[in-house]
Formats: C-alpha cells, sequence, structure tokens
C-alpha cells in the first residue's frame, strides 16, 4: 500500500518537474513579494499609531487619576468629614461633577435624558450606516 502510495507522489513529482512555468511567473512571483513588503510596511505604520494612540490616552487616565488624587489630598475643602479615601473620592466626584453638567447646562433630569437620546439615536445611526447603507 505504502509502495503504490509513494509511486504516485514521485510520478506526479516528476510530471510536475517536467512542466514550464506560465512565462509571467517570475513577474507576478515578483509582484507578489513586492505586496507582500509594501503589506509589512503598511503594518508596521498602523501598529505604531495605534502604540501611540494607546499610550497616548493611558497618559490621560494617568493624568487624570494623579489630578484627582492631588485634589482629594491637598483640597480639604469639601472633605472636612471625610475621614476614609472613599468618602473623599466621592464627595470630590459629586462636588465636580455638579460643576462640570453645570457648565454644559445639564442641570436636571430632562437635559440628561436629552443627551442620552442623542447618544442612542446618533449610535443607531452610525451602526445601520455601518452595517445596512454601505453594505455591497
Amino acid at each position: 500500500m505504502e509502495n503504490k502510495l509513494d509511486n504516485i507522489v514521485e510520478n506526479s513529482l516528476r510530471e510536475s518537474l517536467l512542466k514550464k512555468p506560465h512565462s509571467d511567473f517570475a513577474k507576478n512571483l515578483m509582484l507578489k513579494i513586492s505586496l507582500e513588503e509594501e503589506f509589512a510596511k503598511q503594518d508596521k505604520k498602523t501598529e505604531k499609531f495605534a502604540v501611540k494612540i494607546i499610550l497616548s490616552i493611558s497618559a490621560f487616565f494617568i493624568g487624570t487619576i494623579a489630578m484627582i488624587a492631588y485634589y482629594l489630598f491637598k483640597n480639604p475643602d469639601y472633605t472636612e468629614n471625610a475621614d476614609s479615601l472613599t468618602e473623599k473620592t466621592n464627595s470630590w466626584l459629586e462636588v465636580y461633577s455638579f460643576k462640570l453638567f453645570n457648565i454644559f447646562g445639564l442641570n436636571g433630569t430632562s437635559s440628561v435624558i436629552l443627551a442620552l437620546s442623542i447618544v442612542i439615536i446618533a449610535t443607531l445611526f452610525l451602526t445601520a450606516d455601518r452595517f445596512i447603507l454601505k453594505k455591497k
């Protein structure tokens, strides 16, 4: 059984060695190699860009956490009665989130509902645009 299989493999190899490749074979092979090299360069560029984005987002979060920690321990105005870190953090978030919401005019329940509905509508539109409208 193995001899028959070996014979079949050997015969097919012999036949393939006798056949000449297509005249454009070398040209197509070089084109594929150059395309692979170009894709590898593009992948490296994309990877570098993604690393920069991830590092900048991480730096933003670390800076935000550092700022919050600084305000928690250096600004005792609103944390006079707070003993634990949790109480300080909660009071800090409460004070500054209300200030932030008032800056943007979001000081009531109706404003929050309006903002949430705008976010939901935008999400639905972008999803529909991605899956339905641009589908080929």
